[in-house]
């Protein structure tokens, strides 16, 4: 798969999953949000490890910089 998110990207993802994962366990969020908030943050580590979002694909975006193009 070809690589469509940018460093800084992946430090916002992780940034993120690291909050709703916090939210979750200090339950300010409870019930089923948590685990809405849990699996949000499971998608956003995996994508912000792997560096490819399926969404951005789809849409054809991609925050990387291109090499060698001004």
């Amino acid at each position: 798969m070809k690589k469509n998110v940018h460093l800084i990207d992946r430090y916002v993802r992780w940034i993120l999953a690291i909050v709703l994962i916090a939210l979750g366990m200090m339950d300010i969020i409870t019930g089923v949000w948590t685990w809405v908030a849990y699996a949000g943050a499971a998608i956003l580590l995996v994508t912000g490890y792997a560096q490819v979002c399926p969404i951005y694909m789809g849409l054809g975006i991609s925050t990387l910089k291109k090499k060698g193009k001004e």
